[in-house]
């Protein structure tokens, strides 16, 4: 049988034998319950404690502030948004979340999704007519009649492109109200 021994009111021990004590790492936070052999006259290794942590408790760590354990908010992980950009972040301390982020993940706001939208319309209607321009182009080179009629039929192809791209941007327009 294991003799178990216990610390005098200096924290030393009365004799040698076992010993059950309780650790924290460099920040305090709790790692766990040890058992070692400790010497008559020595005392707990540094950050080992002789009284119980409490009960552990979901989102939360326990931690040694000085004479006692207590509960601090474990947010560690967790994804988190800057209010102000919307920019997505992740917790990396024990604590209250900070001021000025939320776990609620932002929608983007009416104009970001305008802006995006818009910049895709704008690169395709610039992408067709930079290839009908070529297409165009080409059949100048030979002023044939065949040549006529693909220059006509490209011309006809741009305007039509062109018009639509007006009514995609009306419609753009309309749909954020801008």
């Amino acid at each position: 049988m294991m003799n178990y021994v216990t610390l005098d009111s200096e924290g030393f021990a009365t004799e040698s034998g076992m010993i059950k004590y309780y650790t924290t790492d460099t920040d305090d936070i709790l790692i766990g319950e040890v058992e070692d052999f400790i010497s008559i006259g020595t005392g707990l290794p540094s950050r080992g404690y002789i009284d119980p942590p409490p009960e552990a408790q979901y989102g939360f760590v326990i931690v040694r502030n000085s004479d006692a354990w207590v509960y601090v908010e474990d947010h560690r992980g967790q994804i988190v948004y800057d209010i102000q950009t919307g920019k997505e972040l992740i917790v990396s301390v024990i604590g209250p979340l900070p001021d000025g982020v939320t776990t609620i993940k932002p929608e983007p706001d009416r104009i970001d999704t305008y802006t995006y939208e818009l910049n895709v319309l704008i690169s395709k209607f610039l992408n067709d007519t930079a290839t009908l321009t070529s297409f165009y182009n080409r059949a100048a080179l030979i002023d044939g009649i065949d040549e006529q009629m693909k220059k006509q039929s490209i011309y006809n192809e741009y305007q039509q492109r062109k018009q639509q791209h007006t009514d995609d941007m009306q419609a753009l327009k309309l749909k954020y109200e801008v």
